[in-house]
């Protein structure tokens, strides 16, 4: 079975390449080095239920890109055979910023 659980690359964005990190605690990180996870851009909480990731921002760089708490982002989860690339699909979420960047996009398991 598939799981979001470790490190995943992305496809390189205006400000960097980035890099996700689910752990086993149901956190999330952002950076856009494979180690800047001690200074993230971003982070918060995640959960799949039935094939759908939750991801909810209370860490965040910096305004406007900001993503409030109160804003969950749905997304359907595909991973690729063999587990090594997951591909993320808007299934809804308010914040424009965060679905902009990951809506549509496959991440390849570090």
């Amino acid at each position: 079975m598939c799981t979001l659980i470790g490190t995943w690359v992305g496809a390189r964005l205006i400000f960097g390449t980035l890099y996700l990190r689910f752990q086993s605690d149901g956190t999330w990180q952002a950076s856009f080095s494979p180690g800047g996870f001690a200074s993230p851009v971003s982070g918060g909480t995640w959960t799949v239920v039935s094939g759908v990731l939750s991801i909810v921002e209370d860490l965040v760089a910096s305004p406007p890109d900001r993503c409030t708490a109160d804003q969950t982002g749905h997304y359907g989860v595909a991973f690729s055979p063999g587990c090594y690339q997951v591909t993320l699909t808007s299934e809804g979420d308010p914040c424009d910023f965060r679905g902009s960047i990951l809506g549509g996009s496959t991440f390849t398991a570090d």
